[in-house]
């Protein structure tokens, strides 16, 4: 269950405050789908970016599985979001210099072995294991996207 309550986001630009999010409340129940749609600058990135947990809001609350977001300390927030949010970038953000193995490996803790083979079966469940020792460069949108997906 995702909830978020009158979250606001502000910033400061050269021309005065911009209020990208101006008190959005919200609440989506598990299994539920949901479109995001809008104009261009009409705050869908930073919506998005928040619940990604990557950026802070101004003024609000966002609780997901039961716990605030931003009340969590900034290594609370990193772990819980690797364990419970996925995130697929809109420019893949793939390392150019690693291959997809090495790129997929960077996201995943634990032990090397473990982490290595959970890696290979994610890719694998993409029909990307062909492609492990790619690079970014050598792959199709799509292929980025998936690999993207997998990390």
């Amino acid at each position: 269950m995702i909830e978020i309550s009158n979250l606001s986001k502000l910033y400061q630009t050269k021309k005065g405050l911009v209020r990208a999010l101006d008190k959005v409340t919200l609440s989506v129940d598990e299994g539920e789908f949901l479109v995001l749609r809008g104009h261009s600058g009409s705050g869908k990135t930073t919506l998005l970016l928040t619940l990604g947990g990557m950026l802070h809001p101004s003024e609000g609350s966002f609780k997901f599985l039961d716990k605030e977001v931003y009340g969590l300390n900034e290594g609370q927030r990193n772990r819980f979001r690797a364990d419970n949010i996925g995130f697929v970038f809109q420019m893949f953000h793939l390392v150019p210099y690693l291959t997809v193995l090495e790129n997929v490996l960077l996201s995943h803790g634990g032990k090397t072995s473990d982490r290595s083979r959970r890696a290979q079966e994610i890719l694998e469940e993409l029909h990307m294991d062909h492609r492990t020792h790619h690079k970014p460069a050598e792959l199709s949108a799509g292929e980025k996207q998936r690999a993207a997906l997998a990390r």
